[in-house]
């Protein structure tokens, strides 16, 4: 988790009185079928303006809301808002329904609780654990030993929806919350597919045209031709989903096709698993190559025969091998290299845009980006015409990156003149002992879990575990209290002093660069955004450490 500035000016709340402006914050585990919003969502936004319309001293500011967000870790649309508008200074306090809404991870929910935002002096508020932090009339422990209930259960589920799960796919069950376009679940049986008689025709007709050779547009071009409704209109229809969005959804991609042809499924097989994710196991989202995939066969109807699906996917391979033969023949033909190849995308429809390029008066090649969406969907144009030229872009990037190093080479001859103003000796001295005070804090840390534990496990009575909390508490709030002295004696801790030196030998090698280069793009850029009329987003790999460098600049210098 990315450390905040010390800097307290950055944060004073832009208010004329002294009513406290409240973020709600509003966070559901899985998204349900609704409007826009679940049920659930509504009920806690209800839950926080009834609490604040009995406090004349907290206004509600703005709504923060992950709905279908894991409350696992604190990568979440919503919740990167709300601290971000923090920083901005547009809020001053949090509120939440309860801790569980707020995150189900112990050690991050703590840091916030404890160490952040009490730091940056933002008033947090969990209604149904009667938890408010400008009157502390809840027991720090309590909240302790729920923030580690939450972190508990989460894992405590995962483990057991993962063997639920791995026992149906290996007896050949279907387990999705929507079957695959062109079958139905089996009313008598939720783990069972039966064919939709109203679709399973045009799958069978999409694995007919590619055996036949027909391009993937071509078949795109039939099935808007022939007003064929798509997979999430389909399953709209039929009820699966209640999102309005789709309900007049006519389009298909390319994406869409090749999915349908890969999918086993349509020849009678399930596979056990597409992608892996275990909280339990700490193992993170990631898609399983197809060529691993395990499947049962024989687990419902086939619309196809296994032979004509091992057919399409020679074609499939073939056509993907053909594909990255021609990009390479192209490279070498024009000899310009696509620098934002798989980095640029349309800002409107959120799709990877398409390289093209014109011939000038000279005859040269001028390279240009294109929607995908613009300009592949035969019979159908609903994304705006987004376009921007290649030099333009280029030209854009390297003034932005100039500038980046600029500031970055700035940061690091002040911060070397800042340790050379200290004493070398004394500095290393404070640095080992801050060392030390991290290691007991993350000791304590882990001796609260492990106590926590024995209570569940019965090993310890309530009294004990409460007394032995208790101290453990007292002590932390010791080493927390050191650790922040020593932290203000160095001025900058030692894992900022690693992580700017990293950065600064990174970045030297750039700053007589005098035209953007491929290894820049990898380096800095992580994703670039096109909007009509030529507007451009771009997010940097370097964003954060990037931000706490412009604070570091002005801490030196004050």
């Amino acid at each position: 988790m990315a450390r905040m500035s010390r800097k307290k000016k950055e944060y004073e709340i832009k208010s004329d009185d002294q009513t406290c402006q409240m973020g709600g914050y509003l966070r559901l585990s899985v998204e349900e079928s609704s409007v826009y919003e679940s049920d659930s969502i509504q009920n806690q936004r209800k839950i926080l303006k009834e609490y604040i319309q009995k406090d004349p001293n907290m206004q509600l500011s703005k709504e923060y809301i992950d709905d279908g967000e894991t409350g696992t870790d604190f990568n979440r649309p919503g919740f990167n808002q709300m601290i971000d508008d923090i920083r901005a200074g547009k809020i001053n306090g949090v509120i939440v329904k309860d801790l569980s809404r707020f995150g189900r991870n112990f050690e991050e929910t703590e840091e916030y609780l404890l160490k952040i935002f009490p730091h940056l002096k933002i008033r947090f508020v969990s209604v149904f654990d009667d938890y408010d932090s400008s009157h502390m009339n809840t027991d720090p422990i309590l909240i302790a030993i729920k923030n580690l209930f939450n972190d508990y259960y989460a894992k405590d589920v995962s483990l057991k929806v993962s063997k639920t799960f791995n026992r149906l796919r290996k007896e050949g069950k279907y387990w999705g919350s929507r079957p695959p376009y062109g079958y139905l679940i089996d009313p008598e049986d939720h783990h069972h597919l039966i064919i939709d008689p109203e679709t399973a025709y045009y799958v069978k007709t999409i694995f007919d045209m590619t055996e036949d050779g027909e391009s993937y547009y071509m078949i795109i071009k039939w099935l808007h031709n022939n007003e064929i409704h798509p997979p999430m209109r389909r399953f709209h229809e039929l009820g699966l989903f209640q999102n309005d969005r789709y309900k007049d959804l006519a389009k298909w991609y390319r994406s869409t096709i090749v999915n349908i042809l890969r999918n086993p499924a349509y020849y009678g097989a399930l596979p056990i698993a597409k992608s892996k994710k275990s909280l339990w196991e700490n193992i993170p989202y990631h898609q399983i190559p197809q060529e691993e995939w395990e499947c049962v066969e024989n687990t419902h109807e086939a619309i196809i025969s296994r032979k004509q699906y091992q057919n399409v996917q020679k074609i499939i391979m073939q056509r993907s091998e053909d594909a990255k033969e021609r990009q390479c023949r192209s490279e070498k033909t024009s000899k310009v290299v696509n620098l934002f190849s798989y980095k640029i995308y349309c800002g409107n429809c959120k799709r990877c845009m398409l390289r093209n390029y014109f011939r000038s008066r000279k005859g040269e090649r001028e390279y240009y980006f294109i929607c995908k969406d613009y300009s592949n969907s035969p019979g159908i144009k609903k994304c705006p015409h987004t376009y921007i030229r290649e030099k333009v872009l280029k030209e854009t990037i390297f003034e932005i990156l100039k500038k980046h190093i600029a500031i970055i080479c700035d940061t690091e001859t002040l911060f070397k003149n800042y340790q050379q103003s200290v004493d070398s000796d004394t500095k290393q001295g404070l640095y080992c002992q801050l060392e030390k005070v991290n290691r007991k804090i993350s000791e304590k840390n882990m001796l609260r879990k492990e106590v926590y534990l024995d209570l569940k496990r019965r090993v310890l009575s309530k009294e004990d575990y409460t007394n032995t909390q208790k101290i453990y508490a007292k002590e932390l709030g010791i080493l927390q209290e050191e650790k922040q002295n020593l932290e203000e004696q160095t001025g900058i801790s030692c894992e900022e002093a690693v992580e700017k030196y990293s950065v600064f030998d990174e970045v030297k090698k750039f700053t007589e660069v005098t035209e953007l280069t491929d290894e820049m793009v990898k380096v800095f850029v992580k994703r670039i955004e096109v909007f009509p009329q030529g507007n451009v987003k771009i997010e940097l790999h370097t964003e954060d450490v990037f931000s706490e460098l412009l604070m570091l600049t002005e801490t030196l210098r004050n």
